[in-house]
């Protein structure tokens, strides 16, 4: 069993002695970019397309979806009833995420060093948004800022729950439940809040002084409280044949199997998510998972924790990445989890500016790319989901322009993404998308209802007009092609079809 010592000082004083040899005038530019950054971003940047998706998400408010648990989207539909159809809109929400990981991370630190001042407190949370990971996903409207915000919450009752334990004294169930009601709430985010969950268990069995939870009667209602929470997934899956859960667990694992390709999946997941964590982060993650002595209850118990989901994290990853590519942002439970502990490890003045000064370039080239120009245009390379962020508003004038003309009945895109993107700068919940992939589009899709209307069709260079749309109306005709450009460069192609009377054949979902 830990106890609590007056050892911290040692930790204390060790730890901000680097926070203060860094330089306020370093600490103000790394700020004022970083804000500017999110300005520029929050208030010009068009919707990337996940974001215009799941904006989209919150127009057609539903019990859960296609992709992804309903909670991101069940908070795209409160800002858009508050705010309307902007870019601060589609954004807001992030504020009150962002919010959240502050609040929670001066917590830990007040916890971890009691004797931190002012300074200290502003470097801490300039180390955790220079972080491009951090700054990236707190900052785009994916479900995961929500789900960073709610595993941050969650590390704060866990930690004291087990440290409680650790401790000898009577389990407090109350921690008990909030842990699992914040846990449930994560996965009605993001599927795998199951891997933070079950990491937490993992803990909590092998660890001695943690057995006790299980044999408390709590634990069982505490289960069923985190399983109610995740009600209406699974109410949306029983009424759609189970589409989402099949969807991640069969459909994505579509690529040829073998050790090699499993090999440099893993490697390019354990590279990306270096860089875009920034290397100083996971040299100080990698320190704080070795134990130190006499050290307090409560490091013990985040240590513990970050242990049994990195364990079990890197476990399934090495399993999946057999079946299919990795994304470095998969990883983020594991992240979150040992976010607050690793802080302790950057205490020297050159690694804290060493990080500060990558991840705030990181952080520049990422808000130029997606908010003014894609400076991959500047070498001649092309990246197409890229090149789909710009020109949108004479894209989208262009469309309602050729939808009058031709007094079409609806719009059809090609592909999910720039259908999501044009269903934002149109305001238009009911633009159609007709692809060889799934997604939440086909459960839009009154294939009866549009029988015999026109329609008018918008296909890019990505994805341009196949047999799969041209079956689905009784004639296609070209009308016009647009060019995407930025400064002067050309970016993306899009062409224009009138569709006559569309044919439901029932091959959309």
């Amino acid at each position: 069993m830990k106890k609590d010592v007056a050892n911290s000082a040692n930790i204390n004083r060790r730890t901000d002695d680097g926070f203060a040899e860094v330089a306020p005038s370093v600490l103000a530019i790394v700020s004022v970019i970083l804000i500017l950054c999110r300005v520029v971003f929050h208030f010009t940047a068009s919707p990337i397309p996940d974001e215009a998706y799941y904006w989209l998400w919150g127009q057609n408010p539903d019990l859960s979806y296609f992709d992804h648990p309903p909670l991101q989207a069940w908070m795209q539909t409160v800002s858009s009833a508050l705010f309307g159809t902007n870019l601060f809109a589609l954004r807001f929400p992030t504020l009150a995420t962002t919010a959240t990981l502050i609040f929670v991370i001066v917590w830990w630190q007040r916890q971890l060093r009691p004797n931190w001042n002012n300074r200290a407190v502003w470097t801490t949370l300039l180390i955790v948004f220079s972080s491009p990971l951090f700054f990236i996903f707190t900052t785009i409207t994916f479900n995961d800022h929500v789900f960073i915000a709610l595993l941050a919450l969650t590390t704060v009752p866990l930690s004291q729950l087990l440290s409680a334990l650790d401790r000898g004294e009577k389990l407090p169930a109350q921690k008990l439940y909030l842990t699992a009601f914040l846990i449930g709430l994560s996965g009605l985010t993001k599927y795998n809040a199951a891997l933070f969950g079950l990491g937490a268990l993992l803990t909590a069995a092998i660890v001695p002084a943690y057995r006790p939870v299980f044999r408390s009667w709590h634990i069982i209602p505490a289960i069923i409280l985190c399983l109610l929470c995740l009600t209406p997934v699974m109410i949306w899956n029983y009424q759609n044949d189970w589409a989402s859960f099949q969807f991640h667990l069969s459909e994505r694992f579509v690529l040829e199997k073998s050790v090699a390709k499993a090999a440099e999946h893993f490697v390019s997941f354990v590279v990306f998510s270096t860089l875009l964590l920034s290397p100083m982060l996971v040299w100080a993650i990698l320190k704080s998972l070795k134990p130190k002595p006499n050290e307090t209850t409560v490091f013990y118990a985040l240590r513990n924790i970050n242990r049994g989901v990195l364990a079990l994290t890197t476990i399934v990853w090495l399993i999946v990445s057999y079946h299919t590519h990795l994304f470095y942002y998969w990883n983020i439970a594991a992240y979150v989890a040992i976010l607050p502990l690793c802080l302790i490890y950057l205490h020297k003045s050159w690694q804290v500016v060493t990080h500060l000064i990558y991840g705030t370039v990181i952080i520049l080239i990422f808000t130029i790319t997606y908010s003014i120009f894609p400076v991959i245009s500047w070498f001649g390379a092309v990246d197409p989901e890229i090149s789909m962020l710009y020109d949108w508003k004479r894209v989208s004038t262009r469309a309602e322009a050729l939808a009058s003309q031709h007094q079409t009945d609806f719009t059809i895109v090609s592909d999910y993404r720039a259908g999501s993107i044009l269903a934002f700068w149109l305001d238009d919940k009911e633009t159609k998308v007709i692809s060889k992939r799934n997604s939440q589009f086909n459960y839009w899709f009154d294939q009866d209802g549009l029988a015999n209307k026109n329609a008018l069709i918008m296909t890019d260079d990505w994805h341009p007009m196949s047999d799969v749309i041209r079956n689905q109306f009784e004639s296609v005709t070209h009308l016009q092609t647009h060019m995407a450009q930025r400064f002067g460069y050309d970016l993306k192609t899009y062409n224009f079809y009138l569709g006559k009377g569309y044919l439901p054949i029932n091959n959309n979902r």
